[in-house]
């Protein structure tokens, strides 16, 4: 903007540091000037003088070149314009009130001082504050070492013609990514090389004002792993004499990356494998101080685990005793519960289960015994998951957790019934839509075990050979569907396909008889119009 024959009525010079006994980073030249509109052919109205005067307060909006009589002092803005009170035909007087910026040199600074960072093609002289504040605390109870940096930018955002926030941007992407500390070498605790960072950033693009935020919190123990553990063993005697040692952990990813589900999920497979031998190891030091003369069984007597994907938590209990009764139990039972969030927000909970029936090796009370663990079993999925999905998710639906899919797996002679339960809470699922619920069941009639005595000559002794499987059986994939179309009328039919892919025998990669000689032997579908249900089954023989 260019300013003729003006007066100067006033000047000022500030400089800007980055802090108290720092260097200089900008400066600001503030003039005061007095000049005229003129219009000196005018005759009549003062339309022409007001337009300059609208003129001028227009062009004052955005950073320009700022030459006062003939002069360049560089890029500014007018902070302030006031054209005086009169005639307005051929002349009014006008004063204004202007900013000059510009930037210190920067070039002969050493990059030591600002560790390495480059200030340069940062716009300084527009920078209105800069604070930066950096503080960590260490919890000894916990050994969580915790850490933020925070920097908030405030840029001059009169300026129409450049990208503030932009610049905010880049200069908190220089200074935050060179203060988070890998090693505090005054400090008393272990760091970790790798962990995870929270960044959070909020922005005032009225005022230009910016605030970006960088913290990090982590265990310090088991610093050489991707994740940390909370480890706590107890041990309790009965009145009955009877000792049980219970191992609860708590695991946590302390990593990104890969992701902080499969770094969870490498700390619970090196310390879930740990586990029954810490049990025994600290069933013998109290052993002898008890009085307990019977060993610690081997199998625990409930083993949970959940899991968190989400925010890369998981949690087990293992329990193991020694009472004599427990070695003849009727069945065992092992559970892993998970949780996720999808990416468009929807929770969902599962558990997988296990049940293995206790006794010899071919009688059918062995099968007997497992179905009475799932009677037992299944009566509490729903609430068992429920409390789960309480006390994980966050920002739930809203809408309740509903069940999806339930699927169970039974090997009459191998006494073994496995079972998985999904729900979620996803609002687009009602329970009067289309398909509402599908039950998937597996049933494996292999042969027991086939078993031979062989006699040794001079019948000293006898050499027993157990043979295993014969893998020659029956297996049954049955898909049962709940169909909920009230607004259409219900044909069966229209769900033989679905029905068919879900019973996906190639799919089931944990039946063994999968990789051996099959063939299919019948398939059966039924339809039930006044329960709108349809059942899909194949047979499959193999050997």
């Amino acid at each position: 903007m260019i300013f003729d024959n003006v007066q100067l009525l006033g000047y000022t010079h500030e400089n800007k540091f980055f802090g108290e006994k720092s260097i200089s980073y900008a400066s600001v030249r503030s003039f005061s000037i007095q000049g005229y509109i003129l219009d000196l052919t005018n005759t009549n109205g003062v339309t022409n003088i007001l337009n300059d005067a609208v003129s001028i307060a227009n062009e004052a909006k955005s950073f320009q070149n700022i030459i006062i009589n003939g002069e360049n002092f560089g890029v500014g803005k007018i902070k302030s314009f006031n054209v005086d009170p009169g005639i307005w035909v051929k002349t009014t007087e006008y004063s204004a009130d202007i900013e000059v910026l510009s930037e210190a040199p920067l070039q002969n600074i050493s990059s030591s001082e600002f560790n390495n960072l480059n200030l340069n093609n940062k716009n300084l002289k527009l920078l209105k504050s800069l604070n930066e504040n950096f503080s960590i605390n260490f919890d000894t109870q916990s050994k969580i070492l915790g850490g933020e940096h925070s920097i908030d930018i405030e840029y001059d955002a009169n300026n129409a013609n450049i990208d503030v926030i932009k610049l905010a941007q880049t200069l908190a992407s220089e200074l935050l990514s060179k203060t988070i500390p890998t090693s505090l070498s005054e400090a008393n605790y272990n760091t970790r090389s790798t962990y995870r960072v929270f960044n959070s950033e909020n922005y005032n693009v009225i005022d230009g004002k910016c605030g970006f935020r960088r913290s990090f919190f982590y265990s310090t123990e088991n610093v050489d792993k991707p994740y940390s553990i909370n480890l706590k063993q107890s041990i309790d005697l009965s009145a009955d004499g009877i000792a049980t040692v219970t191992e609860s952990c708590e695991i946590k990813a302390e990593n990104s990356k890969p992701s902080l589900y499969s770094n969870a999920l490498i700390g619970l497979n090196e310390q879930i494998i740990q586990a029954p031998s810490r049990s025994i190891s600290l069933f013998n030091n109290y052993q002898n101080k008890f009085g307990i003369t019977r060993n610690l069984n081997t199998h625990p007597i409930n083993k949970n685990i959940k899991i968190n994907k989400f925010n890369g938590t998981i949690s087990y209990d293992i329990t193991y005793d020694n009472d004599i009764k427990k070695t003849n139990q009727n069945y065992s039972w092992e559970r892993t519960q998970t949780i996720d969030r999808s990416e468009d927000g929807i929770w969902s909970a599962s558990e997988e289960g296990y049940i293995n029936g206790i006794g010899k090796v071919g009688d059918p009370k062995k099968y007997t015994n497992a179905e009475t663990g799932w009677t037992t079993v299944k009566g509490g999925i729903s609430a068992r998951l429920q409390d789960f999905y309480t006390d994980y998710a966050t920002n739930k639906n809203g809408s309740g957790l509903k069940l999806i899919t339930k699927s169970n797996n039974s090997a009459p002679y191998i006494a073994t019934i496995s079972y998985t339960y999904t729900y979620n809470d996803d609002p687009k699922i009602q329970t009067s839509g289309d398909v509402t619920r599908i039950d998937i069941q597996l049933t494996d009639t292999g042969l027991p075990p086939i078993v031979k005595n062989f006699i040794i000559p001079n019948n000293t002794y006898a050499l027993l050979q157990n043979r295993n499987f014969t893998n020659q059986g029956t297996f049954t994939i049955s898909v049962k569907m709940d169909i909920g179309c009230i607004n259409t009328s219900f044909n069966g039919l229209d769900y033989f396909s679905t029905a068919r892919s879900e019973a996906g025998f190639d799919k089931r990669i944990g039946f063994s008889p999968a990789a051996q000689d099959n063939y299919l032997e019948s398939i059966n579908f039924i339809s039930d119009e006044i329960e709108k249900t349809v059942t899909y089954e194949e047979v499959y023989k193999y050997s």
